[in-house]
């Protein structure tokens, strides 16, 4: 079973938790929790306890994948970047309910939505 670690804990983060949450099971994959500079956002919703650490912290195992969800396209390609030049790997998240084409190509990182 693949750990998988959200990155960013705004509006999109906890929608991307919600959805893995939802696809746990179909997916064979569990959530760990949110890497964030800063897990404040998280408070309000009831999801502290969810709170690792800052991705720039944080020590990853082999069997933990990264969903980058952070909203702001210039801030997720950094830390994509900064993560990958550590050689951390990404989860393809692809929610079940989505429908894919049978001649769609994808890199690695993705966030595809129900």
């Amino acid at each position: 079973m693949k750990e998988i670690l959200i990155c960013g804990s705004g509006e999109f983060a906890r929608e991307v938790y919600w959805w893995v949450k939802q696809a746990n099971k179909a997916l064979n994959i569990n959530f760990k929790g949110f890497l964030d500079k800063n897990g404040d956002s998280l408070v309000k919703y009831n999801l502290s306890s969810f709170y690792i650490s800052s991705e720039d912290n944080y020590t990853f195992c082999d069997n933990e994948y990264v969903i980058v969800a952070i909203a702001n396209t210039h801030i997720r390609k950094k830390v994509f970047d900064n993560l990958q030049g550590r050689g951390i790997k990404f989860y393809n998240f692809i929610h079940p309910s989505a429908i894919i084409g049978g001649s769609i190509e994808m890199g690695e990182g993705n966030i595809v939505c129900p």
